[in-house]
């Protein structure tokens, strides 16, 4: 995939790479994708020179972050020796996710992402959903229920879900039901119309219900 995006001139803007896979692990399939840059990047160079010898196009290299459950000490070093730009630790905390998309993503990138959006020229028909737990193994359970149907973003707490809703305007906000004392009645003035509070594990059944309910 990667390969086939760069031919077509969309390389991809970054890469989440687990470690642990079968056949080809994610060290390895990493080093492929690096030697493969290296091929393309030294034809590229060739090309260039029979063209003209001062035209040299600059290193593409996608952003590989390694993903991995086993965090000990000296990991991060050794992903960073094998061709990864970056670690996260897997579970996902969504604030970490965040801090590295803000971090690998160019400016560049987002601007246009935002004049996009903007002119409304974004592909319609999905609708946005705010998942708000405390709870990391409920808001996995919401997204794996809920991301063939919806876009979901997700807040593990009220204060990033403030965060969120500044950038963002979900078409529904489900939040569990313990993390109502922790959001001021005024905060929510704007968005009572589409907050769901619910006391259950956010399974497939009852989040499409209240979804479906709500839009």
């Amino acid at each position: 995939m990667v390969k086939e995006r760069a031919v077509s001139g969309e390389d991809y803007d970054l890469v989440f790479m687990d470690h642990m896979m079968p056949d080809m692990d994610g060290i390895e399939a990493c080093q492929a994708i690096r030697t493969w840059e290296s091929e393309r990047q030294q034809k590229n160079g060739l090309e260039n020179a029979e063209h003209s010898p001062r035209l040299q196009e600059r290193p593409k290299s996608v952003p590989v972050i390694a993903l991995t459950a086993n965090a000990v000490s000296g990991m991060k070093e050794m992903f960073l020796e094998k061709g990864f730009n970056d670690f996260l630790a897997k579970p996902i905390d969504v604030s970490k996710l965040d801090e590295m998309l803000e971090h690998w993503i160019s400016r560049e990138k987002k601007e246009k992402g935002e004049i996009r959006n903007e002119k409304g020229k974004e592909p319609e028909g999905r609708k946005l959903i705010l998942l708000v737990d405390d709870n990391p193994a409920n808001l996995r359970l919401g997204i794996s229920a809920l991301e063939e149907k919806y876009d979901i973003i997700t807040a593990p707490s009220a204060e990033k879900m403030l965060k969120l809703l500044a950038s963002n305007n979900p078409d529904v906000i489900i939040m569990n039901e313990t993390m109502r004392a922790s959001v001021l009645p005024e905060q929510f003035d704007k968005w009572s119309d589409r907050v769901v509070f619910i006391n259950e594990a956010f399974d497939q059944s009852i989040l499409i219900r209240y979804i479906e309910d709500s839009l």
